[in-house]
């Protein structure tokens, strides 16, 4: 669903799409297993319009799921895939049925706040985390919706 857009090897492990226009694109992912058998998932990908130089970049991950890990968290996994690495970024939570985005401050500021977030750099991740994953926890209880998150760099 979406404009046409193209991808260049769709059996591969990965792979690139081109010739994405403002819209939004659902791709479904289908997975085979030895026996044949097969599980699928659908992700919704926007697409939107480029703005002017004077407003800064930004990368928007919808419909995202709660884990408890020590606290009610949320990971967006190789965060510097969308962010460019080493630049000055602020993140910013949406919850459903909720136009507002709140920030959240970095976990190193030491600040009371209801979103706290930080990116793992360990490469063990203490076991728990993953390299590279950006972690955004919640000290509230209502973890039964599905939040967007936004990076500003």
């Amino acid at each position: 669903m979406g404009p046409a857009c193209l991808i260049e090897n769709q059996d591969a492990l990965s792979t690139k799409v081109t010739r994405l226009q403002t819209g939004t694109y659902h791709f479904v992912l289908t997975v085979y297993d030895a026996l044949n058998s097969s599980g699928r998932d659908t992700v919704a990908v926007s697409v939107l319009p480029p703005r002017s130089s004077t407003t800064s970049n930004y990368v928007i991950f919808n419909n995202l799921s709660w884990k408890p890990i020590w606290y009610n968290s949320i990971e967006v996994p190789n965060i510097y895939s969308y962010v460019p690495m080493g630049k000055p970024f602020k993140v910013f939570v949406q919850r459903d049925g909720n136009t507002n985005w709140v920030e959240a401050q970095s976990a190193s500021d030491n600040l009371n706040t209801e979103y706290e977030y930080f990116i793992e750099t360990r490469w063990d991740g203490a076991g728990m985390y993953t390299f590279g994953s950006l972690y955004i926890f919640y000290y509230g209880a209502n973890t039964s919706d599905t939040p967007n998150v936004k990076v500003e760099f």
